[in-house]
């Protein structure tokens, strides 16, 4: 019974007759001969193809011909917007102001005031006089600085450091440059000072210089001693073959001492003879090479046309050559090495480091 009652109620609302109409590919596609129909061989959909029936494709031509009014309309609004100057959107820096049109430019330009020539030129001739001014102003201001530094009791020479000494001692190196404390720090002549010290031929490099408010600063390079030269006494030579002023006895230095040499020395010259030269060049070869092997040098001979070498741990000699000073370097020291450690050293006598690729050795007996 409740079955039959809602059928009924539907069919109350709904009504007997179907509200769409029967779809076409669902009518019999057959005639009464049994063949199939003409129109029953092409299925047309409204939607996608616009041939149902009039209505539709009626309402369908009209969204077709708005839609391109639309476009046309839009095409022309853009050929307008740019056929008109005025309404163009531009892009400026704001230097001259800020604005987005045309029209806001001519207007900007309108309000500008005009420009006066001779208004300009006052103006530039105004700042150059106002330059010429401030320049005279800083020059002032720097002669009377000038004249106060000079002048004034807080730039007065109060301290003079030395940098650089380890074999003079600072008293010595002030009493050389000769700067009286108490005058003005700009009156010392630095040059002059330095030229004073440079007279001493201990000293390969001096600087000297002044720090404000009070202060002389004296930079000291001191000559090395390469190697002690016998003469009367002796006489300590730097790399170049000046010869150094005697040095302090307290002070030791672990350096070859080269004898054979007559000719007399005197501090503050140079060394000319080639021999010299040579074993000079020698030892800083072996100094750059092998620094133990430098330090174990004890003595050079100059006697003969070559140089007879001592070290201090083995009590043979060396046969050198004044010329290959590096082939010669790494031979005296793989000899060093063998003869100390094998310790055959004491049965040999000399050992020769002249010839190319071999090491001759002659026994004491």
């Amino acid at each position: 019974m409740i079955r039959k009652k809602r059928e009924l109620l539907q069919m109350e609302i709904f009504g007997e007759k179907p509200i769409l109409d029967e779809p076409s590919f669902l009518k019999s596609s057959q005639s009464d001969t049994g063949e199939l129909d003409e129109s029953s061989r092409e299925f047309n959909n409204p939607i996608l193809m616009g041939k149902s029936n009039n209505n539709t494709t009626d309402s369908f031509t009209i969204d077709s011909e708005t839609s391109n009014d639309s476009a046309i309309s839009e095409t022309d609004t853009n050929e307008f917007l740019k056929k008109d100057p005025e309404r163009l959107i531009i892009n400026r820096d704001f230097a001259d102001g800020f604005y987005l049109d045309e029209t806001s430019r001519k207007k900007h330009e309108k309000e500008k005031p005009p420009v006066d020539p001779e208004a300009m030129m006052r103006q530039r001739r105004h700042y150059k006089i106002a330059a010429v001014v401030l320049l005279g102003i800083a020059c002032l201001l720097l002669l009377n600085w000038q004249d106060w530094v000079a002048n004034s009791p807080l730039f007065t020479v109060q301290n003079i450091e030395v940098k650089g000494n380890f074999i003079s001692t600072k008293d010595e190196i002030k009493q050389l440059a000769d700067i009286p404390t108490g005058g003005r720090l700009a009156q010392v002549d630095v040059v002059k000072a330095a030229e004073r010290v440079r007279l001493n031929p201990l000293f390969e490099n001096v600087v000297v210089s002044r720090s404000y408010p009070s202060t002389v600063v004296i930079n000291v390079e001191e000559r090395t001693p390469v190697a002690f030269i016998a003469s009367d006494q002796l006489y300590a030579v730097d790399r170049h073959g000046v010869i150094m002023p005697r040095l302090k006895p307290k002070l030791v230095y672990n350096v070859p001492v080269i004898t054979g040499f007559a000719p007399a020395l005197h501090p503050g010259k140079t060394i000319t003879s080639e021999k010299i030269k040579a074993v000079l060049n020698f030892l800083q070869t072996a100094r750059a090479t092998d620094e133990t092997l430098y330090y174990e040098i004890s003595e050079i001979n100059l006697t003969r046309d070559d140089f007879t070498l001592y070290l201090n741990n083995l009590s043979c000699a060396f046969k050198i050559d004044g010329q290959n000073f590096v082939r010669t370097v790494i031979y005296l020291s793989a000899a060093f090495q063998h003869f100390r450690q094998s310790g055959l050293g004491k049965d040999v006598r000399v050992i020769d480091l002249r010839f190319n690729g071999q090491i001759l050795v002659r026994n004491k007996s």
